[in-house]
């Protein structure tokens, strides 16, 4: 992998980078999640089902579940986690996707209640996002010890996590293997370089620009998945000069979504229209895709008064291409007299500098229109990194979330999309494939449809 933080620890619902989620989700496990093939799975939990209203929802365990340690996991440990998450006094990166939450109580050893302030119809999947994996009610991060298929026996932040399997694992048959560990590399191009060494079974996200060498390597598999992840330029609403909507939507006129594919990603990918989401069944496809333009976004800066803009984007080697798009960037911004300078920082600095820098770099796996809404764009989520805030996305997405009937659901999700496609803070260029590598002896490789990598990262599947 690449992408690691040297803050990265053992606190699944304090989250430092997408990959220390990786490294913690071999240990904790969530209520439920997406699965290999973008279908919401149950987890921990049977299932979430909620009364006639949307606003009062049954957590329904699974029964026999434990802890590595071989103590009993039940509702006391979920009511815990839930309100760890939601702590007003320390609340963690998930904390957002809680703040409705009225009351958390036990009905049973094997169900949690869990009373939300108005309906919503959505409640399932808000625990598929990152820092919602659950911990046991005595959790101590500084000897972790969850309900997931391996127990960590070493952690070097920003380097490695070695583990071994949880001989009380609730699925008795998994892991299939004995060990694992999971290796940092400062770039797609070092992972590569450790991977022909011979010094891995997998690579996640080798990129699409070392296609043609991976291909190559004798004794191994190239998985290529079309998806919904991708790399995205953002604009922090908050900061200058991006407050300013011209300026927003001169950027998304910039860019010639086509040119970055091709180069960024070699062409494994789509182009997008600054939307996430293509494979959700509420994605907005009819509105006019986005082209560059640009006379256009020349005449929305001058109208902005910044017609000779300079800017810095902040960017560093946490996923493919995420350096190159900006290199490609500033060329095309050239053409209009906009300067791009090009910030690269280390994979173990860039992840605090994102929520602060006016111009950066963000990527995400697939996800779910509703999830990535709820998670980015509304005020406050966790992974709002530019400050959005809409009155018209809140009164949209909060009348989508109380809506039972799922249609109609979809159409206020599509005109929620619409007010981010109008003024909303992500160039959003193009999907890219995640293409991944593996050993031919590797045995239990499922393709990938969330983005994250082989298998979803139940690497618990796997046969070396």
């Amino acid at each position: 992998m690449t992408g690691a933080s040297s803050d990265d620890g053992t606190d699944p619902q304090n989250i430092t980078s997408s990959i220390g989620v990786l490294i913690d989700r071999q240990i904790f496990e969530a209520l439920v999640y997406y699965n290999a093939d973008f279908e919401l799975t149950s987890g921990l939990a049977e299932s979430i089902t909620p009364d006639e209203t949307g606003a009062v929802w049954d957590i329904n365990l699974r029964p026999g579940l434990t802890t590595s340690a071989g103590e009993p996991f039940n509702s006391a440990d979920v009511m815990f986690s839930l309100d760890r998450i939601r702590d007003p006094d320390s609340p963690k990166f998930a904390a957002a996707r809680l703040a409705d939450v009225t009351d958390v109580k036990p009905v049973d050893d094997l169900t949690v209640r869990v009373t939300i302030k108005e309906p919503d119809f959505f409640f399932p999947s808000r625990f598929t996002s990152f820092g919602m994996e659950m911990v046991p009610r005595d959790f101590d991060p500084k000897k972790p010890v969850g309900t997931g298929p391996w127990v960590l026996e070493e952690l070097k932040p920003g380097q490695y996590a070695t583990y071994k399997r949880n001989e009380n694992y609730w699925q008795a048959d998994l892991p299939k293997a004995d060990s694992l560990a999971i290796t940092n590399f400062e770039s797609p191009t070092a992972l590569l370089n450790g991977f022909q060494g011979g010094q891995l079974d997998a690579a996640l996200n080798v990129g699409a620009s070392q296609k043609a060498i991976a291909s190559a390597i004798p004794g191994s598999k190239l998985v290529n998945q079309p998806g919904g992840g991708f790399a995205a330029f953002t604009m922090n609403v908050t900061k200058p000069p991006f407050d300013d909507n011209r300026v927003r939507e001169a950027f998304k006129l910039i860019v010639d979504r086509d040119q970055l594919v091709d180069q960024v990603y070699s062409g494994e990918g789509r182009i997008a229209n600054d939307l996430t989401s293509p494979d959700d069944d509420c994605f907005a496809a009819d509105l006019p895709q986005r082209h560059q333009d640009l006379d256009r976004a020349e005449q929305l800066l001058k109208e902005a008064g910044v017609p000779d803009l300079t800017v810095d984007f902040v960017t560093a080697d946490v996923t493919d291409g995420a350096v190159q798009m900006g290199e490609v960037l500033k060329e095309q911004a050239a053409g209009i007299g906009v300067t791009i300078n090009v910030k690269k920082l280390a994979p173990t600095e860039f992840f605090g500098e994102m929520f602060s820098a006016p111009f950066a770099m963000d990527y995400w796996p697939a996800t779910g229109v509703a999830d990535f809404l709820a998670q980015a764009m509304l005020p406050g989520a966790g992974a709002n990194s530019t400050g959005f805030d809409s009155d018209e996305l809140v009164a949209l997405f909060g009348e989508a979330r109380g809506e039972p009937d799922a249609a109609t659901r979809c159409d206020l999700l599509k005109q929620a999309q619409k007010v981010v496609w109008d003024e909303g803070p992500y160039v959003l260029w193009g999907y890219v494939n995640q293409l991944d590598l593996v050993t031919e002896k590797l045995q239990g490789v499922k393709k990938d449809s969330t983005g994250l990598g082989i298998n979803a990262w139940h690497f618990e599947e796997l046969v070396p």
